[in-house]
């Protein structure tokens, strides 16, 4: 887990500034809640970790991740996972899609989510263990302006 987000705070260091520029900048918007698939494509119960994850929309359509996207670990904070997310992600070929960016939506309102290390002031886009005091990272959720 920590290659992956330490992978993650390179890339975000070394993007150019025109790619964060806002929502929807880069990528296709999805907008649903994040549910657990099993390898059928049926639903399941999720696990504490370890899930293989898709998009539902309202109307129950299913969005699947790719099962390397190295951002789907997201998903494994109940947090975020419980409620309604938009998200621009990076179609593929295959059908499934690599997340680029994970927003809250909260009372019509999109909060950018991200994980923060306040000792460090490291910044993460997935849960876990801060790369550099190993203490474990707190959820921030911003508004988008």
């Amino acid at each position: 887990m920590l290659r992956p987000a330490l992978l993650l705070l390179a890339w975000t260091a070394s993007t150019p500034s025109m790619l964060q520029a806002g929502p929807f900048a880069a990528g296709t918007e999805w907008r649903g809640h994040v549910v657990c698939v099993d390898e059928t494509g049926g639903l399941r119960e999720c696990a504490p970790d370890g899930n293989r994850y898709a998009l539902q929309t309202a109307d129950g359509k299913l969005h699947w991740f790719a099962p390397d996207d190295p951002l789907a670990p997201v998903f494994d904070d109940p947090r975020v996972r419980h409620q309604e997310v938009v998200l621009e992600v990076r179609p593929k070929t295959d059908g499934t899609a690599d997340l680029i960016k994970v927003y809250s939506a909260k009372q019509g309102k999109l909060y950018d989510v991200r994980y923060f290390c306040e000792t460090c002031h490291v910044t993460s886009f997935v849960p876990g263990l801060c790369p550099c005091c190993r203490a474990e990272m707190e959820l921030k959720e911003t508004p988008v302006e």
